[in-house]
């Protein structure tokens, strides 16, 4: 095995090493696994930039507005309903 030096943040690796200890495994092991995975392909990362996160977001908040409004409907005088 190699020895890699990966620079992250203190309170994240604190965090994340916290995590794994109360999953019954290591950080090392998880790093492992997501090295493992990429190299496989059944993990991918994407760089993008403010304005596709911006376009992505929207989107999604888009659907998720369209999914909860539907149009209300009354009775027409022939007793059909009638969307508005």
């Amino acid at each position: 095995m190699a020895t890699i030096t990966i620079h992250v943040d203190d309170q994240l690796k604190t965090a994340v090493q916290s995590k794994t200890k109360k999953n019954g495994f290591t950080l090392t092991f998880l790093i492992n696994q997501l090295l493992k995975s990429y190299n496989e392909g059944k993990v991918r990362f994407e760089m993008i930039s403010d304005e596709q996160l911006f376009q992505n977001l929207s989107a999604e908040l888009t659907k998720e507005i369209e999914s909860k409004i539907r149009p209300h409907s009354l009775p027409s005088p022939e007793g059909q309903l009638a969307d508005l």
